[in-house]
């Protein structure tokens, strides 16, 4: 099972810097390491078109996510595909949507503006279940419908909502 946190670490290798200066006998070697970060508007994001066939029949999607703007849709993980724009969609309220199942959460869980929260979806073909963990501790679960896997001509979006 592929994990998207494992994508997202890779994108932050992508946005890491490396200098070095070299001078006689001596090697300076400087590195920033910079997060993907967004500003308080809505207009930030990352968008690619990955590879889903290791993700099709299971994954599990993890991140850090601190909730920056209230409201209720605020999504920082989307995935959409030619047939439905809302084949993966997490939001920092504890509302999950795959496959066409909605999992919703908010009443489980109460996010402050400016706090970290670990939250972590999983899905398998195999149980059909979607589940939704904050801060380590299942929430619960939803079931989706029987052999609807990932479609693979989507597009993910990091941030932007």
């Amino acid at each position: 099972m592929l994990c998207f946190s494992t994508l997202l670490a890779i994108l932050g290798l992508l946005l890491t810097a490396e200098s070095s200066v070299d001078e006689p006998g001596q090697r300076l070697v400087e590195r920033r390491y910079r997060g993907l970060k967004f500003g308080a508007a809505n207009q930030d994001y990352v968008l690619f078109k990955p590879r889903m066939e290791p993700v099709q029949e299971s994954y599990s999607l993890c991140g850090w996510v601190k909730k920056i703007l209230s409201g209720e849709r605020k999504y920082w993980f989307a995935y959409g595909t030619s047939s439905n724009v809302d084949e993966i969609h997490s939001a920092d309220t504890g509302l999950f949507r795959t496959l066409g199942t909605i999992v919703d959460m908010r009443s489980k869980v109460t996010v402050q503006l400016g706090t970290w929260r670990h939250v972590c979806y999983t899905w398998s073909l195999t149980t059909r279940a979607a589940s939704v963990y904050y801060d380590g501790l299942l929430l619960g679960s939803g079931t989706t419908p029987s052999g609807r896997k990932v479609g693979l001509d989507g597009y993910v979006v990091l941030g932007n909502e």
